[in-house]
């Protein structure tokens, strides 16, 4: 008899436990959106004179007018003549401590953050979960895993930000398939919420990583340099077309690319090539992130007009706390192109290119947007993605930048939509949480003054945004901070990297001579950088980006000394590199001769 009631107050209890969330629910207090056309609705491209039902932070009933019982009492916003859509969602950023305000106010009500330091991003998600940041709904990956290339090798792309980026305490090095399993628990236990890969993972590690990964219910996204071994392995979404490109060159212009002598890969992107690997990365529904707003953003029809809207945007004195760096990195991106040969830089500006280099970053866009499409058309998934602020896109403007290019490159808007609601969702396994309109699902939308589907630009004619069933407030303050601020100095992969001097050759020459040619040795040179000899600029010429050739005038070698040779890269980034002394010895008297 005692067991009996034992076992019926555990029953009980587990009954109200169960029970208490639903009672809280429906105790919570209601809120109707009515009448206006529900875009996206789950089975069908839209829904005319939409009913939404909101109880606290989630959707408890969608349908038609009519069809739904509206809660007594509840307030209701009558949106007759608007345009509701899933709040968006940029599936790849890294974010930063400003980023707050502008992801909200261009409708981003969740971001996939893959690849910040696991420890200061997931302390900023729960800082927006508990109300005291103003951010988007932050799903994150933490630290990036990744392989080690081979001994004497060269890492087999510029991924990750080249040199400076790979000390920034956001990459676990694995070796083993344990190695791999334990990191991927790791981030588990920390409760991130998917898992961002690196290029240099072989076959067995990635899938080591995979397996752990979906075991735990985790999905798996990141770059590749082999998109049918990625496929094969489990990867659930790729990152970037450069590894896509990578997969279809033939054998020796991989090689070349891996040591860092192809500009632009995409021009390999071809889709007389590419059907294979489509229909591979379809069957296996691999996802792909393109971020053509991240590698061709100053090579578009829409580049000029895109800029300007940056331009305007950050010309706002409430955003005057963006970081100077940022706001000139975001202005400044328009002009430059993603290089992956080391000879100009990382992202050199495009003017400063030989016309047959320009050239082919123009065909690698071409080739890039026709290769979108093409997968779109075979029933692949895309995912818009930005990777603000790892680059210099804009947050939250660059997603409807990202929108915009991807109708521009013959996505449908339907389609496009998909792309930065529910594909992000369904590729990192919250779509149960985000991604659409539906029951149970947090009530992150917003309400548009016009149709989307007529017009993709659309998508900024905010009207109000619903953040978890609350209206955000729109606008920005000039007060705005972060609890938490960004752990790392401010960094983006296309700032002017701090330059750095190993040698000069020749090291020296005798007072009063001639000019003196010399080669400067070192890394981080760009064709913008500044060569100053004791403080003066002096002439030079870029070789690559570990050599420069510089005069120094006969004029500044009148006087014996050692004296500093500097070479100073512009903002955003940039800085001067350490001085290495230049000898002015006195001329040779007779007895020494």
């Amino acid at each position: 008899m005692i067991k009996l009631v034992s076992w019926i107050r555990i029953v009980c209890m587990f009954g109200l436990a169960i029970l208490a969330p639903m009672v809280l629910l429906a105790q919570s207090p209601a809120l109707v959106i009515r009448g206006g056309t529900l875009i996206l609705p789950p089975g069908a491209d839209r829904l005319e004179n939409a009913v939404i039902v909101i109880r606290g932070e989630k959707i408890v009933e969608v349908g038609s007018a009519g069809e739904v019982a509206l809660p007594a009492g509840a307030p209701i916003i009558e949106a007759r003549g608007k345009y509701i859509l899933p709040g968006l969602i940029d599936g790849h950023v890294h974010f930063r401590d400003w980023n707050g305000e502008l992801f909200l106010n261009h409708g981003v009500t969740s971001v996939l953050d893959i690849g910040d330091p696991t420890e200061w991003i997931l302390a900023v998600r729960e800082a927006v979960r508990v109300g005291l940041y103003r951010a988007p709904r932050i799903y994150a990956s933490g630290n990036i895993i990744d392989g080690e290339a081979p001994r004497g090798q060269p890492r087999s792309s510029m991924g990750g930000g080249g040199p400076s980026g790979r000390s920034r305490g956001n990459r676990t090095v694995v070796r083993t398939a344990e190695e791999a399993r334990q990191a991927v628990r790791q981030l588990h236990s920390a409760q991130a919420d998917i898992v961002k890969v690196y290029q240099e993972l072989s076959p067995q590690l990635l899938r080591a990583v995979t397996e752990e990964a979906h075991g735990l219910g985790l999905a798996v996204i990141g770059h590749t340099g082999d998109a049918f071994m990625a496929a094969e392995a489990g990867i659930d979404g790729i990152t970037h077309l450069w590894g896509i490109a990578e997969t279809l060159m033939p054998p020796e212009i991989r090689e070349r690319h891996h040591h860092h002598e192809i500009d632009c890969p995409y021009v390999w992107l071809d889709l007389n090539q590419a059907s294979d690997l489509i229909q591979k990365l379809v069957a296996s529904n691999v996802y792909v992130n393109p971020l053509l707003v991240n590698e061709h953003i100053g090579l578009t029809p829409l580049s000029e007009r895109q800029e300007r809207e940056v331009y305007q945007l950050f010309s706002d004195p409430r955003l005057s706390y963006v970081p100077l760096d940022a706001a000139l990195g975001a202005q400044t991106f328009f002009a430059k192109v993603r290089n992956y040969a080391s000879r100009w830089g990382r992202f050199p500006h495009l003017d400063d290119l030989p016309s047959e280099v320009q050239a082919d970053f123009h065909t690698g866009y071409e080739r890039a947007r026709d290769f979108v499409a093409a997968f779109q058309r075979a029933g692949g998934k895309l995912v818009a993605g930005t990777d603000a602020s790892g680059a210099s896109v804009t947050p939250g403007l660059g997603l409807h930048h990202e929108l915009e290019l991807l109708v521009e490159s013959g996505v449908p808007p339907l389609e496009a939509l998909r792309a930065a609601t529910i594909h992000p969702a369904q590729m990192a396994r919250i779509d149960d949480e985000v991604g659409s309109i539906e029951a149970g699902k947090y009530a992150d939308l917003l309400i548009l003054d016009a149709d989307p589907l007529e017009d993709i630009r659309h998508t900024r004619r905010i009207w109000k945004l619903f953040l978890g069933g609350k209206e955000v407030e729109l606008g920005y303050r000039d007060d705005f901070v972060s609890p938490i601020p960004y752990p790392l100095e401010e960094y983006s992969s296309s700032y002017y990297t701090k330059p750095q001097v190993s040698l000069l050759s020749p090291p020296a020459t005798v007072v009063n001579s001639e000019s003196v040619r010399i080669q400067i040795q070192g890394m981080g040179f760009h064709m913008r950088s500044r060569v100053d000899f004791n403080g003066r600029p002096i002439p030079f010429q870029f070789v690559d980006s570990q050599r420069l050739e510089a005069v120094i005038p006969a004029e500044l070698l009148t006087r014996i000394g050692t004296f500093p040779v500097v070479v100073t890269n512009p903002r955003p980034g940039g800085d001067e590199s350490a001085p290495r002394g230049f000898v002015v010895s006195p001329a040779a008297s007779e007895k020494s001769r």
